[in-house]
């Protein structure tokens, strides 16, 4: 995975290829106190009936969820082939953000789960 930060706002864009050479793209959003729906916008679609709640992640609500998740990172990218994956990531340093490092879960619409370290 590759991410770029945003340079305000604690966001930014993150991409990946599977080995099935399937390519995602999309952003991520570090959850802080801070955070609100409209914060990352789009990120939120992409899963039908589980949008925007991820109950099944133990958010309910979105304000239970960034209340569950603060100090966390989640991202949803599309994939060049219809699928969607939406991760979560725990960050090593949440003062560093993403360059700080990581290690995370991802789960693609087509039901497969990656685990993740960066």
């Amino acid at each position: 995975m590759s991410y770029t930060t945003e340079r305000f706002g604690s966001g930014g864009t993150i991409n990946t290829t599977l080995p099935s050479g399937e390519y995602f793209t999309g952003r991520y959003l570090q959850i802080t106190s801070e955070t609100n729906a409209d914060t990352f916008g789009p990120g939120w679609g992409g899963w039908g009936p589980w949008s925007p709640f991820w109950g099944d992640w133990g958010g309910g609500d979105y304000s239970t969820f960034v209340k569950h998740f603060s100090g966390k990172v989640v991202a949803t990218m599309f994939g060049d082939q219809k699928n969607t994956m939406r991760c979560r990531f725990a960050l090593a340093d949440p003062a560093e953000g993403m360059t700080g490092g990581g290690v995370g879960e991802c789960q693609i619409t087509n039901k497969e789960v990656i685990q993740a370290q960066f």
